[in-house]
C-alpha cells in the first residue's frame, strides 16, 4: 500500500444541492470533486463528477507516488463505489 498526502479545501456546501472540494498536493492543483444533487420523485439522484488538475509535468511523478497510471478509470471505478456507498447509507432504515 502506497501512502502520500494531499490538503482538500472545500469549494462548496449547498446543502441538498452541491458539495465540492478542491485537492492539491504539495501546492500543486490534484482535482476537484463534485456532487450534484437533484430531487427526483421521491428521492434524489446524485452525480459525481471529478476533474484532474494536475499539471502535465506533474502527471509522471505522482503516478509514481500513487502507483495509479490510468488515472481516469480508476476515478471512474471510485466514483461507482461512491455512489453504491451512498446510495446504501441514504437508503437504510
Amino acid at each position: 500500500m502506497r501512502l502520500w498526502s494531499t490538503i482538500s479545501t472545500i469549494t462548496d456546501a449547498d446543502a441538498g444541492k452541491r458539495f465540492a472540494f478542491e485537492v492539491r498536493s504539495l501546492g500543486i492543483p490534484v482535482s476537484r470533486w463534485q456532487y450534484d444533487i437533484e430531487p427526483a420523485g421521491d428521492g434524489c439522484v446524485v452525480v459525481e463528477s471529478t476533474w484532474d488538475k494536475r499539471p502535465g509535468w506533474f502527471r509522471a511523478p505522482s503516478s509514481l507516488v500513487t502507483g495509479v497510471w490510468q488515472r481516469e478509470d480508476k476515478n471512474r471505478a471510485n466514483i461507482a463505489a461512491t455512489l453504491q456507498r451512498l446510495k446504501a447509507r441514504a437508503e437504510r432504515p
